[in-house]
C-alpha cells in the first residue's frame, strides 16, 4: 500500500508555464531551515534569483518555487489477507526547483551532511469562492531532514519545445518526522521515524 502525492508529474508542463497560457495553475513553495546555515530558502523566488518566472507576491518570493514534487509511504502486506508483513517505509521526498539563490546553500548542505531542522511545503490551488488569489489549502512539514541527492540539468537547448524551460535541479531528502495538514478542513496527520538514513518505523 502506498501513499504518493505528485505535484505535478515531471512529464507535465511546469505550473508557471500553464499559468502563462491563461489556465489556473497549482503552485507550491518550500521553506528550509538548516542547522548551520539558517534560512536556506530566503529570497529564493525573487526576480534576481529566478528571473522572469518570479511572481509579485512578496511572501512567496521569500521561498523556493517548487516545479515538481513527490512523496510516498509503502507498507508491505500479504496479498491474500492484507495483513502488514513488515515495517512501513517512508520514501525519500523528491522535489524539482529552478537554479536560484538557494542552490549553492543546498549543495553546501548536501556536501556537509547538514541537518535541516525544518522543511515546509505549502500547496496552493484556485480559490473555491471565486477569489482571484490562489488558496493555501495543504501543508506538509518535515523535521530533522537530510539531503541525500542533488542533480542539476539543462533541457536540450536545441529543441524549440524547451524554450520555456529553465535550468532545473532535482533534490531528495529523508526525515525523522512528518506532518500533513489540510488547511481549510482543519485536519492533520503525523508520523515519526527512526534514523535519518531512511525513515522506518513499526506499524501502529
Amino acid at each position: 500500500m502506498a501513499w504518493i502525492l505528485r505535484y505535478p508529474s515531471r512529464r507535465c508542463v511546469p505550473a508557471y508555464v500553464r499559468k502563462q497560457e491563461g489556465k489556473v495553475s497549482l503552485e507550491a513553495y518550500l521553506t528550509i531551515k538548516g542547522k548551520k546555515q539558517g534560512d536556506i530558502s530566503k529570497d529564493a523566488s525573487k526576480p534576481d534569483s529566478i528571473g522572469q518566472v518570479a511572481k509579485g507576491d512578496s511572501d512567496k518570493q521569500g521561498k523556493i518555487t517548487v516545479v515538481a514534487f513527490t512523496c510516498g509511504i509503502t507498507v508491505p502486506r500479504d496479498a491474500t489477507s492484507g495483513v502488514a508483513t513488515g515495517a512501513r517505509n517512508h520514501q525519500p521526498v523528491l522535489f524539482t526547483k529552478f537554479f536560484d539563490r538557494a542552490s549553492p546553500l543546498l549543495w553546501q548542505a548536501l556536501a556537509t551532511n547538514e541537518v535541516l531542522e525544518e522543511v515546509v511545503c505549502e500547496f496552493y490551488r484556485a480559490d473555491s469562492g471565486g477569489m482571484p488569489q490562489l488558496q493555501h489549502f495543504f501543508k506538509i512539514s518535515w523535521k530533522n531532514a537530510t539531503l541525500i541527492e542533488g542533480k542539476a540539468y539543462v533541457p536540450l537547448t536545441i529543441n524549440p519545445k524547451n524554450n520555456f524551460f529553465q535550468n532545473m535541479e532535482d533534490w531528495s531528502f529523508t526525515y525523522k518526522e512528518v506532518k500533513w495538514e489540510h488547511v481549510p478542513g482543519s485536519t492533520s496527520g503525523e508520523d515519526n521515524g527512526n534514523p535519518l538514513s531512511g525513515l522506518r518505523s513499526e506499524g501502529r
